[in-house]
């Protein structure tokens, strides 16, 4: 990820699957995992699958649920 995207993506409301695995060093199936077991909210759009990333960020810090 290049310096700019990640610039854009720190600026952004919500996470992909992809970049929660990236964020948490784990794979898109472990991020898969995560989703299924309810730690954060999501927000489903048809397929797609986006996550807020407050309540991520606040999971991923240790604060979360």
């Amino acid at each position: 990820m290049s310096k700019l995207q990640e610039s854009n993506v720190a600026n952004e409301r919500v996470y992909t699957v992809e970049e929660i695995a990236k964020l948490a060093r784990i794979s898109r199936t472990g991020a898969y995992e995560l989703i299924k077991k309810e730690y954060f909210p999501v927000i489903r759009v048809g397929s797609l699958i986006r996550i807020p990333k407050e309540p991520f960020d606040a999971w991923l810090d240790g604060r979360g649920n």
